[in-house]
């Protein structure tokens, strides 16, 4: 009797130190669960990256051309950058009106008639005796009020333009 009691107590001991072992079992098994995962993904995107590679060396052979891939997504500006229009109207304008300045001083320094007495003095080195003044008639009155006006009027014409393209422009 004291054998089978002996031998009793040693198999109590022997569950006891195997209950013992299953927490470290079970960790076990989840740490190696875990590795199994952790390599399986390695497989896939190992298996990823071999068949991009293949693809790759297909392509340079047949020299079908590179591929692209979009790394940042592209802006798209809520207005034009280009062209800039009411800077282009008034740089228009004003280059117009120093061209328009310039080709006067171009054509009065290029008219050869002497219209006063300073003018004969520059050219003769003379002073001259005396001048006879210019008279303006009714005719020439009228003409030249009509020209002012025609002037005038197409100063304002263009204004009127040019304002409005700018407003326009704006909006």
């Amino acid at each position: 009797m004291r054998g089978n009691v002996e031998r009793e107590r040693q198999q109590i001991a022997k569950y006891e130190r195997r209950l013992n072992m299953a927490p470290d079992v079970e960790r076990e098994y989840r740490q190696l669960v875990r590795d199994q995962d952790i390599a399986q993904n390695q497989y896939r995107e190992i298996e990823a990256k071999l068949g991009d590679a293949k693809i790759a060396q297909m392509l340079e052979n047949e020299n079908q051309g590179a591929r692209l891939t979009l790394i940042i997504e592209p802006y798209v500006p809520s207005a034009p950058f280009s062209p800039n229009r009411v800077g282009i109207v008034l740089l228009g304008v004003v280059l117009g009106l120093a061209l328009s300045a310039i080709s006067v001083a171009v054509r009065d320094s290029a008219d050869p008639s002497i219209r006063s007495a300073r003018d004969l003095a520059e050219i003769t080195d003379i002073k001259p005796i005396g001048a006879i003044p210019f008279v303006l008639n009714q005719d020439d009155k009228r003409r030249r009020a009509m020209l002012w006006s025609v002037y005038g009027l197409a100063l304002g014409l263009g204004l009127i333009i040019a304002t409005s393209a700018v407003i326009s422009f704006q909006t």
